[in-house]
């Protein structure tokens, strides 16, 4: 019959052994640590000057390690144990293991006396050893020379050949089979003696789990802490840090929910940073609507005001000069782009699953950082999920199936709608061009989206309130002069943003030459207004693409932008043509003038 499979059982044994002899250093270390930290602080100490409360009870909670430390430690050799890898039982302490012991050293007494007074005789050598083969336990190790003499004489079924190389072959000797078995039933029996005193070395070990626990929490409260302060002294080289003032929420100031008033904040682990002014409140706006060209930093303003909100909430440091805010209770993220393969889920659901977690879950007191959201799929359905999102996050029908009618959402944002703070970065301008239509026109909704269906009017309404628009300012070379004064909405400022070259395409004798490239300079600071354009192909130059692709992708741009430039001047004149009275002329107007500041943006 076949030999049962064998598996060591001190491979589990060494494994918990392992752990055990970690832990036991570990604590060993943080009992060190304490006292050291105790004796260090306590020299340091001018005057009579006490040790803060708080260290000291840190401290304190770590050094209850030390009772229980001992306790196990006088239950064995721990140097000994690491040494032969063995924690052995006193002896009388276990029947079975001593027996298992005795038995074993006869085993060991018996191989050695068959090898040489039978093998060595058999095979004509003294060189027969034995070996092991993965599982197979006390094969015979001969040299080949002397294998291939007496092979032949060999008695038939006596030896079976389990391996062989160049020099030596390996056989199992079914006379020693009644000898291995036995051999291994003593070694699991020993192993199972070990295992029991490792059991009661792992009990005494969990009797001291409570000041274990309270040791390493204490621990990492500590380390939380002096983290903090490197994080604060890492700010001051930087551009400084304040401690928040932090406004309760059932403060009268709080009672819409979470915000945060920040001056020249900075994400305090970027090397020479750029300060920025925030304000998300219901004084400014809830909702900031963030645009910009591609790496202009509109993620990692995001992943900055989220550390504010972090550190201020911790008690720490916040990298800024000035900052105020109502904490929040969660925060949720939508950044990055990334599939899940091992679910059968593309890029796009696994954006729109994150997206359901926020607009099921998230209320006043929420922080949502939702980037580059529907860029997974077509543009219009990515702006339209965009669009409809944005607009329920700031408020809007979030308790109807259907689409109220603009005054009817009015009403309901002045009732219970959760209005969470939101940071909605976005490279589809035609979002904050609606919305900026709409805080022209003061409550209107948008005449782009105008018919005789009153449903599709609701489906452009913003509360215009309740969103603020930004985008991550920057600097071109090659930007013409005179293209715009920057006090238009979403036009970068003339004196901050453009650099007076000459214009794109235009060859110094003043004759058109093929479309060139504008090099683009990012200022990493948030300014107020719209950037109408994403300059991919500017930032695809900086990433090295072939001229040669740069030139198509600049001509197909610029194509694609008449072309849309020609639709929206001709819906304003469809609007102008419609007109009946002097307000609906200065809707038409004001959008008109939107459209005229996005072509110079994009010309």
């Amino acid at each position: 019959c076949a030999l049962p499979i064998y598996v060591d059982p001190m491979l589990q044994y060494n494994q918990n052994l392992d752990l055990i002899l970690t832990s036991i250093d570990v604590f060993t270390e943080l009992e060190t640590f304490a006292k050291l930290a105790t004796t260090t602080f306590e020299r340091s100490v001018v005057g009579d000057s006490p040790m803060p409360p708080l260290l000291k009870e840190l401290l304190d909670r770590m050094l209850l390690v030390g009772e229980p430390l001992r306790k196990v430690l006088s239950s064995f050799d721990a140097k000994k144990a690491a040494k032969d890898r063995e924690v052995k039982p006193q002896k009388g302490m276990i029947a079975a293991y001593d027996d298992a012991v005795e038995q074993l050293s006869e085993l060991a007494g018996q191989f050695e006396t068959v090898r040489k007074e039978f093998f060595c005789l058999t095979f004509g050598t003294k060189e027969v050893a034995y070996t092991d083969l993965g599982k197979d336990l006390f094969l015979l190790e001969i040299p080949l020379a002397a294998y291939s003499k007496v092979e032949k004489n060999l008695p038939i079924g006596a030896y079976t050949e389990r391996a062989r190389t160049t020099k030596f072959v390996k056989l199992i000797a079914k006379g020693l089979e009644e000898h291995v078995i036995s051999f291994k039933k003593h070694t699991a029996t020993k192993a199972n003696g070990l295992v029991m005193v490792l059991r009661h070395l792992a009990g005494v070990l969990c009797e001291g789990f409570p000041a274990f626990f309270e040791a390493v929490t204490a621990f990492s409260y500590l380390d939380c802490l002096m983290s903090l302060v490197t994080v604060h002294h890492q700010s001051l080289a930087s551009g400084g840090s304040c401690f928040p003032t932090i406004v309760e929420a059932s403060a009268s100031a709080a009672s819409d929910g979470s915000f945060i008033k920040a001056t020249d904040l900075y994400h305090p682990m970027i090397p020479q940073p750029v300060s920025n002014t925030v304000d998300i409140s219901p004084e400014s706006a809830r909702v900031l609507l963030l645009t910009g060209p591609n790496m202009a930093g509109k993620s990692t303003m995001m992943r900055t005001i989220a550390l504010a909100f972090l550190a201020g909430q911790l008690g720490g440091p916040v990298a800024a000069s000035e900052c105020t805010l109502c904490p929040v209770t969660r925060i949720f993220t939508r950044i990055g782009a990334r599939d899940a393969q091992h679910r059968g889920q593309s890029t796009l659901f696994v954006e729109l699953k994150e997206m359901a977690e926020i607009c099921n879950y998230s209320d006043n007191f929420s922080l949502c950082l939702v980037d580059e959201l529907g860029r997974g799929t077509s543009t219009h359905d990515g702006y339209a999920i965009a669009h409809a999102t944005l607009r329920y996050l700031a408020g809007g029908d979030q308790n109807q199936s259907h689409l109220p009618s603009p005054a009817q959402l009015s009403t309901q944002q002045q009732g219970s709608a959760k209005r969470p703070l939101v940071i909605f970065s976005t490279h589809y301008h035609a979002l904050a061009i609606d919305v900026a239509q709409q805080q022209e026109n003061k409550h209107r909704p948008s005449p782009s989206f105008e018919t005789d269906n009153a449903t599709n009017s609701a489906a452009s309404f913003f509360d215009h309130a309740a969103i603020q628009l930004g985008y991550m300012d920057f600097a071109l070379q090659s930007y013409v002069k005179g293209s715009g004064s920057g006090e238009e909405p979403g036009l970068p400022s003339a004196e901050n943003s453009v650099v007076s070259l000459r214009g794109i395409g235009e060859a110094s004798n003043g004759a058109r030459s093929a479309p060139v490239v504008q090099k683009i300079t990012f200022l990493y600071k948030m300014v107020k207004g719209i950037c109408h354009r994403s300059y991919g192909v500017e930032v695809a130059a900086v990433a090295g693409i072939p001229s040669a692709i740069l030139r198509v992708a600049q001509q197909k741009s610029r194509m694609l932008a008449s072309a849309t430039t020609r639709h929206q001047v001709v819906a304003m004149m469809k609007q102008l043509a419609k007109a009946t009275s002097d307000e609906e002329l200065l809707v038409a107007a004001r959008k008109a003038s939107v459209i005229i500041a996005a072509t110079k943006a994009t010309s």
